[in-house]
């Protein structure tokens, strides 16, 4: 069989310097792909030996080391939300850090990573995240989440202003489109659909109603005599 594609994203190094942690994928990119496709993989720096570490059903990715080299941080979905889970790597426990974050990007090629960037406060105690259009401190022992307020002058040239008075015409409504016009076996005459009724016109005459029908009316089609044309209703 061809050799799978294999691609890792966010790669960060642990505290001690011994490990370099990354999100794997293996496999191309397919619309409606089955989760997992991603998990964390810790890798030795000497050996370059490689160990799956997590098995999360909605995938694993963006990992973030602690400072003190005491956790990992990294996201998952589960059923149609994007979280953070943290783990305490010396014992393996494992838990919902926060439920509810950004939208991950696992059904793209993820070029920018699945997951925007976060990080650890340098007391290895809380995480600095935004989502919901806000700058968010996540603590890591409890998972209790608090703004973080800030502002910001921004200067912004704009683009021309692309409003535009038109005038709307009030008088007989002029049709600019017909549908499924049909010549006359003779070539002197056309039948022809258009807002939702059938005209006719002589060649280079004025078009003219067939009926009065209040229905809809499409797709003439001529008699093999050429006296009349038939119509069809929807």
């Amino acid at each position: 069989p061809p050799q799978q594609r294999v691609r890792a994203l966010g790669v960060v190094a642990s505290a001690d310097g011994k490990y370099f942690y990354y999100a794997r994928r293996t496999g191309n990119f397919s619309y409606n792909t089955t989760f997992p496709i991603w998990q964390v993989v810790r890798r030795d720096r000497v050996t370059g030996d490689e160990d799956v570490i997590t098995s999360a059903p909605g995938s694993a990715f963006r990992p973030v080391i602690s400072p003190d080299g005491s956790k990992l941080v990294f996201g998952t979905r589960q059923d149609t939300e994007t979280g953070l889970r943290v783990r305490d790597l010396a014992t393996g426990e494992e838990k919902w850090l926060k439920y509810g974050v950004q939208r991950d990007d696992q059904e793209s090629a993820a070029t920018r990573d699945v997951l925007p960037g976060f990080s650890f406060t340098p007391d290895s105690k809380d995480i600095i995240i935004s989502y919901g259009g806000k700058i968010h401190r996540l603590q890591v022992s409890t998972g209790e989440a608090s703004d973080i307020p800030f502002t910001a002058h921004v200067s912004q040239d704009l683009g021309p202003e692309l409003k535009f008075a038109s005038r709307v015409e009030e008088g007989p409504v002029k049709a600019r489109l017909i549908q499924t016009p049909s010549a006359s076996p003779d070539g002197k005459q056309l039948v022809f659909s258009s807002l939702t009724h059938l005209y006719k016109a002589d060649a280079g005459g004025k078009a003219t109603r067939l009926t009065s029908s209040n229905a809809r009316e499409f797709q003439p089609a001529w008699s093999p005599l050429a006296k009349s044309a038939i119509r069809r209703n929807c």
